[in-house]
């Protein structure tokens, strides 16, 4: 009878401590964030929805001001500045593909040094003014964690720049309202302004949003599901700024003043800057960990060196961080086999050797292909024969695990220094997997990034070719036909989170619904018919014996299609780069997601110049002087089939791909679950 009075004592207490045990999880945040006093957070009063609505109201007004200026910037440039369109587009092209190029270098700078909170404060001010010959500093909170020193001798950018180079009479496009011929001292201006918001943007973009993900812990069960509807509402926001800066502003831009429009996006996010900043008691903040470039590097040294040893059979006889100091280094990443993408074809079991494909027939079939569509002679690269593909990577192999072998008398102790270029953890390892297994899918969105590339510069100058009244006296800016893709783009979000995902869930058993890669291959879909849409809108438009006489909502399908290919393939491809990444890296994953938009502004401009140059030589160039002397209709066909022939190969992609598989460290209970639980233990 003692013996069991005894024993139930005993499950009483174990009991009782595993259920202070969850409690205690559920209280704290033990995701290595601290707060902004550098304590662990506690959960009721810092993060999720009360953190990120003050973030989201920054990307607000910060997506009010890039769509403001970027959208009717084409027309700024051939209206103002006398440029022609093929000029116009490549300038626009170039400056897109560099401000979304630049958060590379923002997010590498955020991860290894200055932590997200001090990077977006930083550029948000890079947006208004650098202090002339001062030194300030940006705290990331107030027992002094990482900050940033800003150190200037300009005293002007961004849209202050830009502001004041339509009100101070020197700095003026000219003199008169309609310039014939534009100062170069405005132009060199402009364009200043234009790139010093690009470095804006460089660390703003990636830090954003990644900061504001991070106020929702992935080991909570219902912190999880909200942030899956964190990158919803997020791109709501984010609509809702595009919205009002390609209707409200682009409006004020051509019938009021350019300068009056930049005062005003200057004032807003002054505004918002402000805002942001009130909130940082609320927020949750992650301590930069250095380079995360070294650890990758490691991983591949330590692989080298132990190249020629056999891979354990047992993935538990592999280095990784003991169980006392899990909570300290942040989640660990569970063994995978392979890389399922690291080959460019799957080779059978029982091949002895590898296959190898010419590169010399890899390209010379890309540029016929595009050939035949152009309408042009087979064209026959010469390569050297040797430069070959091999099916399987000895780099890949080399990565397998090899460097969390642990060799006889190697030291192991985690309290002891080991050589991390010598012996890496299995969480390592497992990271550079990632990256090399995202890379095939980043490779496969650049096309949809082409598309995107196109709404801001040929869409809007076609709609400045066609009719733009509403009614009799009210007629809209060209710019402000994006608007259509904006609220389709909202509608999208707001059905796929509210309706399609808990439909999805029930059907799927899938927290998400489906699966982000299914939901960026949604897109793509939309991507492929807008742009069929858009070259047999073109085409019409051509054939018609007054083009300036039909209507500019001959455009809405084309915008509302890529907008709805926005809502899935933008917003997967943000959630994918933040959730795919490593912990350490996810300012850089968001940088890698419009890196994807930048490098599809870059091959716009490129693909611009040769098919100019390949059609040019009859005479009869895609790309002539204004719309009406071009053939557009055909650039747009071209881009509907480099889409479809990039879908089949993303499908395959996709259809293996294996996704990051973490440790949990805690599953939190709720109440009735936990006291169930107690009284299973005092049975």
């Amino acid at each position: 009878m003692e013996q069991e009075m005894e024993k139930r004592k005993q499950a009483s207490s174990t009991a009782s401590s595993e259920a202070n045990t969850i409690r205690d999880e559920d209280n704290w945040v033990h995701d290595s964030s601290v707060d902004h006093k550098g304590r662990v957070p506690l959960r009721a009063s810092t993060g999720v929805w009360k953190a990120s609505l003050f973030i989201i109201t920054i990307e607000f007004s910060e997506r009010l001001s890039y769509f403001g200026i970027a959208t009717n910037l084409i027309t700024y440039l051939t209206q103002l500045l006398h440029q022609d369109i093929k000029t116009a587009a490549k300038n626009v092209n170039f400056w897109a593909g560099v401000t979304t190029i630049m958060p590379l270098i923002g997010g590498f700078l955020a991860d290894a040094y200055t932590g997200r909170f001090s990077m977006v404060l930083f550029s948000s001010l890079i947006y208004l003014m650098k202090l002339p010959d001062a030194t300030v500093a940006v705290p990331l909170a107030n027992d002094g964690l990482p900050c940033v020193l800003i150190s200037s001798s300009s005293w002007c950018v961004g849209l202050s720049l830009l502001t004041m180079s339509q009100f101070i009479p020197s700095l003026k496009p000219c003199s008169t309202k309609t310039c014939q011929q534009p100062r170069k001292l405005h132009e060199v201006v402009l364009f200043i302004a234009l790139y010093f918001i690009s470095v804006g943007t460089g660390g703003h973009k990636p830090c954003l949003q990644s900061f504001g993900a991070d106020q929702f812990d992935d080991d909570h069960t219902e912190e999880r599901k909200k942030k899956m509807s964190y990158f919803n509402w997020w791109n709501f926001a984010l609509c809702c700024g595009l919205f009002l800066g390609v209707t409200a502003i682009v409006y004020v831009q051509d019938y009021v003043s350019w300068g009056v429009a930049d005062l005003v996006l200057t004032i807003t996010m002054a505004f918002t800057i402000v805002t942001f900043y009130m909130g940082k008691a609320f927020y949750r903040y992650r301590i930069p960990e250095g380079s995360p470039l070294v650890p990758m590097l490691q991983v591949l040294v330590a692989a080298i060196r132990k190249r020629k040893l056999p891979n354990p059979s047992n993935p538990a006889l592999l280095f990784e961080v003991p169980k006392s100091h899990k909570h300290s280094q942040g989640r660990l990443l569970l063994h995978t086999n392979r890389l399922r993408h690291a080959t460019l074809a799957t080779t059978s079991r029982t091949e002895a050797r590898p296959e190898f494909i010419s590169i010399k027939d890899v390209v010379n079939k890309v540029i016929n292909i595009i050939g035949h569509i152009v309408g042009t002679s087979q064209i026959e690269v010469d390569l050297p024969s040797s430069l070959r593909f091999c099916k399987q990577i000895s780099l890949v192999n080399m990565v397998q695990n090899k460097a969390a072998i642990i060799e006889e008398n190697e030291n192991t102790s985690w309290d002891q220094k080991h050589n991390p270029w010598r012996l890496t953890t299995l969480t390592r390892v497992e990271e550079v997997k990632l990256i090399l297994n995202m890379i095939p899918i980043w490779l496969t969105s650049l096309t949809f990034g082409l598309c995107v590339a196109q709404a801001s510069t040929f869409f809007v100058k076609q709609a400045a070719t066609m009719d733009l009244h509403i009614t009799d006296n009210f007629k809209i800016p060209p710019a402000s036909i994006y608007s259509l893709g904006a609220i389709a783009m909202l509608i999208s979000v707001t059905v796929y989170d509210k309706i399609l995902v808990p439909i999805l869930r029930k059907a799927t058993g899938n927290e998400r619904g489906i699966n982000i890669l299914t939901r960026i291959g949604i897109g793509m879909i939309f991507s492929v018919i807008a742009m069929s849409a858009a070259a047999l809108v073109e085409t019409k438009r051509l054939k018609a014996d007054q083009p300036q006489s039909m209507s500019v909502f001959w455009l809405a399908p084309q915008y509302i299609i890529l907008g709805f290919g926005d809502g899935f393939t933008l917003v997967g491809l943000q959630e994918y780069f933040y959730d795919q990444v490593p912990d350490s890296m996810r300012s850089l994953g968001i940088a890698f997601y419009l890196s994807v938009i930048a490098v599809g502004s870059f091959i716009s401009s490129f693909l611009i110049i040769v098919v100019d140059h390949v059609t040019g030589k009859g005479g009869n160039s895609w790309f002539g002087k204004d719309l009406n002397s071009s053939r557009l209709d055909n650039f747009y066909w071209l881009l509907a089939a480099m889409n479809g022939l990039n879908l089949c190969v993303y499908g395959l992609l996709a259809r293996g791909y294996t996704y990051k598989n973490v440790e949990r460290r805690v599953v939190v209970a709720d109440d009735t679950s936990l006291s169930n639980r107690i009284d299973q233990s005092m049975a």
